[in-house]
């Protein structure tokens, strides 16, 4: 059957009675476009079944996209939490604006910081628009549920996690259920049987609970002598971790919080031999005994910039309609909180190719449940 020949931008425009660049630039919903001849346009590309060529759109986007970095794109960081001090403090906010500063410089594009709470919100929209930015880069909200009133209709606009609720904008995050899941996984291989979670209840919500809900899962496959219930309390105290501790009797604790370390030790349990400890957020630097997994936030950061430009440079602004998720992932780091060599009293263990690939554990969910078979 003969090829047909493949409609184009040109004959989009002929059909829609308006110039070429036109048609590109209200397929890309630009705004100096009206609706209805946004319509009319897309009335016609859709009767001719126009379709897009995938690598003249990208060398296209390129191409703009020099042309913005020429003039200097710039982005806005909205911090909104109230003590700036604590949050200079935090390596997972601090790292993530760095990383976000890095790779907009790489692309050609400038970040300026802006403190939410000591801006006049009444000039808000004056001062952002005054300095030029475009977009904006929202750093993590002080507690799970944060809320946040901006001019976003002005904006194309990307969160740092989950923290922030209303409005749901697009986002970038550490995948947390894989985190959590390659901590385990490393536990496990390490023979460690009895994995108890340690985490401050409102850290798992700022983290849309996703770290309960991968250990929960996890813990459904494991022989019921090894099950825990998890450590996660409204109040995070020294008495309320020891007493959980001796009930649950975990051979093996993921956590965030570094002061674990020094509560298991008070009990006179070695740290790596009788208890093994793994951190979710390793910052190497702060903790250098520490194993568990590096989120590399600064590539959360760079990320959460990539996926601003791409907005951008697609006219999409304001409160979207079906915001993006990206999500990136961390690797194990080893160190002396958790036993390098296999334990041998280890009756359940996942695949060594799987840890090597850094794989989605739902790949090993038959080799799991054949092995808990066999260990009952």
């Amino acid at each position: 059957m003969p090829n047909q020949k493949q409609c184009t931008v040109r004959d989009v425009a002929r059909a829609a009675g308006v110039n070429p660049s036109s048609v590109s630039r209200a397929l890309r919903d630009d705004a100096s476009i009206s609706a209805a001849t946004k319509e009319r346009i897309r009335a016609a590309a859709i009767r001719l079944g126009y379709r897009p060529d995938p690598m003249i759109t990208a060398l296209m986007a390129r191409r703009r996209a020099a042309k913005e970095h020429q003039t200097s794109t710039r982005l806005a960081f909205i911090n909104p939490f109230p003590d700036e001090a604590f949050w200079r403090s935090v390596d997972t906010y601090t790292k993530f604006y760095r990383g976000a500063c890095a790779r907009a410089k790489r692309l050609g594009c400038e970040v300026e910081y802006f403190h939410l709470p000591a801006l006049a919100k009444p000039n808000l929209l004056k001062t952002l628009r005054g300095r030029n930015v475009v977009g904006l880069l929202i750093g993590a909200c002080p507690a799970a549920h944060g809320r946040l009133s901006l001019p976003w209709r002005h904006f194309a606009a990307v969160a740092q996690g989950y923290s922030l609720f209303s409005p749901n904008i697009s986002r970038v995050s550490n995948d947390y259920i894989d985190t959590m899941m390659l901590c385990l996984r490393q536990l496990r291989q390490c023979g460690y049987q009895r994995i108890g979670l340690a985490m401050w209840s409102a850290i798992n919500a700022r983290g849309n609970h996703a770290w309960i809900s991968a250990y929960g899962g996890f813990q459904h496959y494991l022989p019921t002598r090894h099950r825990l219930p998890p450590f996660l309390p409204e109040k995070w105290t020294r008495a309320a971790f020891l007493r959980w501790f001796r009930s649950a009797k975990p051979d093996a604790i993921v956590t965030c919080q570094d002061e674990v370390a020094d509560w298991v030790q008070e009990t006179g349990a070695r740290i790596g031999t009788d208890v093994g400890l793994a951190h979710t957020d390793l910052h190497r630097e702060k903790s250098p005994q520490w194993a568990g997994v590096d989120q590399h936030i600064d590539q959360v950061g760079a990320g959460a910039v990539d996926l601003l430009i791409a907005l951008l440079q697609q006219n999409e602004r304001g409160i979207p309609d079906f915001p993006r998720t990206v999500l990136t992932t961390g690797t194990w780091v080893n160190g002396s909180t958790v036993a390098v060599q296999p334990h041998p009293r280890s009756l359940l263990t996942l695949p060594k190719a799987s840890i090597a690939r850094n794989v989605s554990p739902a790949r090993d969910i038959e080799a799991f449940l054949h092995r808990r078979d066999e260990s009952r």
